[in-house]
């Protein structure tokens, strides 16, 4: 059978679901349709008589589309593609396009088990589209879904990457998400003209093929005193008689020393009514960065002591980050959750070097049912105590009914 060509639709079928409906079809060199496979595996054999009429359709069992393709540049000119097995593979074609564009080459055959392909022979500044197919016993699937890659993806050499910002413009740089293992750093945006732009880090988690946490943290600029919303607790149980099980939560701190002088700091943890629990101090050296959970924040700052019940007895407080030079700091609260997996969400860094907000303050958005709960953190901004209340509003100003639970006036340690 000659299936020189190949034509990859993207079609919706009658009676199936959009995410079954991309098939593919070859053709022999007379234009006739010889074969079609589903990415969901099986297809249909088409055979002609010698007028060119179709004179027979038969069924075969064909293998699924490989899945959980994912693409990422190494270099200016090398691309990594890797993939989920297909139960029975015994290799897989990949084929590449100039992005835009339908001209399909092969350029490698991966032998099973291997579900890696590491392709070489791009060009600088050309963005690829991939795909491939997986080959069994019972012949070959249909291609999987195109993946491609932006021209400017590329591993940072080091001396960082241009950016330029029309008036009221944006720019974005993503990572490539490849490393087998988490690791971490820090973004330093340097400015040769014009104002500071705003920056927003948007992290996202996946775990199983499936994004399970995301969320955008501002950039920061460096301090000499912050203060943040401290929450861990093991073993949360849910509401009762609405959700099942218990979760973890944790909040996390990154910081870093963008001076040339390393920094002397400080770690003071206090809980609701305001009382000292655990301090700690330490030294961070010039252009140095760390990122610890507040169980963890003895290896940073030796003499920090939390005592064991702290998850238990209150589980709640603020910490302050003191340090005679500035640091640029972030904070996360994380969660893990029934099924294991990790949630998180920014939490405010509160300079303690600038001026407190004027009252009242607003939460803008606070839902509540359908599976949402709004828990509202306030913290102290004053050496002295404060108090007031908090006030529950719908969307037409009157009261909102809704429960809540902790004590009916809301005291401000």
């Amino acid at each position: 059978m000659d299936t020189a060509k190949h034509i990859f639709i993207l079609a919706v079928l009658a009676g199936c679901p959009a995410s079954l409906a991309a098939q593919t079809y070859d053709y022999d060199d007379a234009g006739r349709l010889v074969r079609a496979a589903y990415p969901q595996g099986g297809g249909v054999l088409y055979r002609y008589d010698d007028s060119d009429n179709m004179i027979e359709a038969t069924g075969v069992n064909l293998p699924p589309a490989p899945a959980g393709v994912q693409l990422s540049r190494e270099s200016t000119t090398t691309f990594r593609l890797n993939w989920q097995a297909v139960e029975g593979a015994s290799s897989y074609v990949v084929l590449r396009a100039a992005a835009g564009t339908n001209q399909w080459r092969e350029v490698g055959r991966v032998t099973a088990p291997a579900l890696t392909f590491l392709d070489t022979t791009g060009v600088a500044g050309q963005a690829y589209s991939y795909r491939l197919t997986a080959v069994t016993a019972a012949g070959q699937s249909a291609f999987s879904v195109e993946v491609t890659t932006e021209p400017g993806d590329t591993t940072d050499p080091g001396n960082g990457r241009r950016i330029t910002l029309g008036e009221g413009g944006a720019s974005a740089l993503v990572t490539a998400g490849t490393a087998a293992e988490t690791v971490s750093g820090y973004a330093k945006v340097t400015v040769e003209s014009g104002a500071a732009p705003y920056g927003l880090a948007v992290f996202q988690l996946r775990q199983n093929g499936a994004t399970v946490g995301e969320t955008g943290v501002p950039a920061t600029p460096p301090t000499r005193g912050a203060r943040i919303f401290i929450e861990y607790r093991n073993g949360v149980r849910a509401a009762a008689g609405q959700y099942s099980g218990t979760v973890d939560v944790n909040t996390g701190i990154a910081f870093v020393n963008p001076g040339e002088e390393p920094a002397s700091f400080s770690l003071t943890l206090r809980n609701n009514a305001g009382s000292t629990v655990a301090r700690g101090s330490g030294v961070m050296q010039p252009g140095r960065h760390t990122a610890r959970l507040v169980s963890d924040f003895n290896q940073i700052a030796p003499d920090f002591a939390l005592p064991a019940d702290f998850p238990v007895s209150s589980g709640f407080g603020t910490l302050d980050i003191e340090s005679d030079q500035p640091l640029s700091v972030l904070a996360l609260r994380l969660t893990v959750n029934q099924r294991g997996e990790l949630l998180f969400s920014s939490t405010q860094v509160l300079d303690l070097r600038a001026p407190a907000p004027a009252g009242p303050v607003y939460f803008a958005h606070v839902p509540e049912g359908g599976g949402f709960t709004s828990k509202l953190a306030l913290m102290s901004t004053s050496p002295s105590p404060q108090s007031g209340s908090v006030r529950l509003l719908e969307g037409s100003g009157g009261p909102f009914q809704v429960r809540t639970t902790g004590p009916d006036g809301v005291g401000i340690p």
